[in-house]
């Protein structure tokens, strides 16, 4: 079985080739999206490290124990009121309960949280603050 003028040697080394090719092809687009995903993660980390720097602490209206709270126990009270959506977000900024209990509405939605979770976080948070006055 011959395809065109080619000689079966000259079709076998080209399919290894196209082969060869393939792969290396595949490889580098591998190595693109992964270099995308890295280019991602930092710009994540530095929009993080931003909105903390951004955030507008306001001692008077803040919880007394609440600023005590390590990344753990900010943890737990986002899971008991079901905010678990902004559980990670806090997690991987490490971000404690000084944080949480200044933090305003902005700093939240430019750490990634959509404006209806940064409302509900900020809602069940002052509604905590003002049941401790």
């Amino acid at each position: 079985f011959r395809i065109g003028h080619a000689s079966p040697v000259t079709f076998i080394e080209s399919a290894t080739l196209n082969k060869s090719t393939r792969m290396r092809e595949y490889s580098k687009h591998v190595s693109d999206v992964a270099t995308r995903a890295k280019e991602r993660l930092e710009k994540e980390k530095k929009d993080y490290t931003n909105a903390i720097r951004a955030s507008n602490v306001d001692e008077k209206n803040s919880h007394p124990t609440m600023k005590e709270w390590d990344v753990e126990t900010v943890s737990n009270w986002l899971d008991e009121h079901n905010l678990s959506f902004a559980k990670e977000k806090f997690a991987t900024g490490q971000l404690n309960g000084s944080f949480l209990a200044s933090v305003d509405k902005d700093t939240l939605v430019k750490m990634g949280l959509n404006k209806i979770q940064a409302t509900k976080t900020i809602g069940k948070r002052d509604q905590l603050i003002k049941e401790a006055m």
